[in-house]
């Protein structure tokens, strides 16, 4: 995390952890816990630095400043569970994302997507991580254009919750996902049922680096 944090200091030409803490809109002294426990808070960073490329600021990838993009690149929006308000048709407000992340051709081949920010959302992992794959301030990438019900990592709404997990198929040959969110553990997925709504299955995950 402290490496995030010195990406921040030099695109916004920040001398000190004080002045870092001022942007940030925190108090020096939790800076410093956060930093010592390398756990900083990665949802304020990124609302903090809409303008920045998450895939430069999180791995040191790609272009410093969002305006910067090459040919070829796409900006794909990022959310977060806070970011509940759905639009009538279960999707995703665009106007509630938390910023954007840049992918370059090299990431385009390994999810074998076109080149369109139509197909794709980011979201970012907080307080329900799914172990080994995702772990606290990941980014999760989804297709949105995947809705298909098969085992693997999906982003549903489910009763106005915004629900990341695993989806497994159960002895009873039904689909179901697991996840601390929800009142009833596990809920079965039906294509089609008003209950469950398939934003996408997880493509790429960008695990974060210190």
């Amino acid at each position: 995390m402290n490496t995030i944090l010195e990406r921040i200091k030099k695109v916004y030409r920040l001398e000190t952890d004080a002045d870092l803490a001022d942007f940030l809109g925190m108090n020096p002294s939790t800076l410093s816990m956060q930093k010592n426990r390398g756990r900083v808070n990665l949802r304020l960073i990124i609302d903090k630095c809409r303008d920045i490329n998450l895939n430069w600021l999180l791995h040191g990838e790609g272009p410093m400043r969002l305006s910067e993009n090459g040919k070829g690149s796409i900006q794909i929006p990022v959310f977060s569970e806070a970011m509940l308000p759905l639009d009538g048709n279960g999707s995703l407000k665009n106007e509630y994302k938390i910023g954007w992340l840049s992918a370059g051709g090299e990431l385009l081949e390994k999810l074998n997507i076109d080149n369109s920010t139509e197909s794709l959302l980011g979201y970012v992992i907080s307080d329900y991580p799914i172990p080994p794959i995702l772990t606290k301030n990941d980014i999760a990438i989804f297709n949105k254009t995947d809705r298909r019900i098969e085992e693997g990592i999906y982003l549903v709404s489910i009763s106005n919750k915004l629900v990341c997990g695993r989806v497994q198929k159960s002895s009873s040959n039904n689909y179901i996902i697991q996840n601390p969110r929800l009142e009833a553990d596990p809920v079965i997925l039906e294509a089609g049922e008003n209950k469950s709504n398939i934003l996408g299955k997880m493509v790429w995950a960008m695990q974060k680096k210190t």
